[in-house]
């Protein structure tokens, strides 16, 4: 799915039912901010139910079934201040906005409860790489290493006995497990393709 999936004709009718589950989630989860963050994403299409979006400035990634509930989230998705964008006054657009946290996005692995975030399992990166692969068709070793361990902790990366950075291997089962097949190692290039 690297394409926007794209109408015959684009109507004010067809924008709304592609906008509708984000804008649920915005009203329920962010209302406040809920007008700034939608002006960065763009809809890239729908599948199975699935409604994908990307923010267009910090490329994260958002996914919501037809009634606006989370289904995945990269923490930068719903970024929409980017400090380089301001001008001298500090304000890009007189709108007063202020920098969402990567963390404010509820994520796979980040989820919020009680003001804390919850521990990321294993399971939560395998989840993450699976549907970055699914969205983006492909993931690099050192782009998978680095937000892992930006997002995720150290704790899911080593370095192994030839001095390589590597993930940790109930990383490697469990999305071994999840791609099911799907998603196949390019030795060459050092990234995980959809196959």
């Amino acid at each position: 799915m690297n394409e926007p999936i794209k109408p015959e004709r684009l109507s004010r009718s067809w924008l709304e039912q592609a906008f509708t589950p984000l804008r649920n989630y915005l009203r329920t989860h962010r209302q406040d901010e809920a007008d700034r963050i939608q002006r960065y994403l763009t809809f890239m299409g729908s599948r199975e139910d699935r409604f994908y979006y990307k923010n267009r400035i910090s490329r994260g990634a958002i996914v919501f079934d037809r009634s606006g509930r989370l289904v995945y989230g990269s923490p930068d998705a719903l970024e929409h201040d980017f400090e380089w964008m301001h001008d001298e006054e500090g304000d890009a657009d007189g709108a007063g906005r202020h920098l969402a946290s990567a963390s404010a996005c509820d994520t796979i692995g980040g989820n919020k409860a009680g003001g804390t975030r919850m521990e990321a399992t294993a399971q939560d990166v395998a989840a993450w790489m699976v549907k970055e692969i699914e969205f983006r068709s492909k993931l690099s070793q050192s782009d998978a290493v680095a937000y892992i361990r930006e997002h995720f902790g150290e704790r899911f990366v080593f370095v192994n006995e030839r001095g390589n950075i590597s993930l940790d291997r109930e990383v490697v089962k469990a999305f071994r497990k999840l791609h099911g097949g799907r998603v196949a190692w390019d030795r060459d290039g050092f990234f995980w393709g959809w196959t």
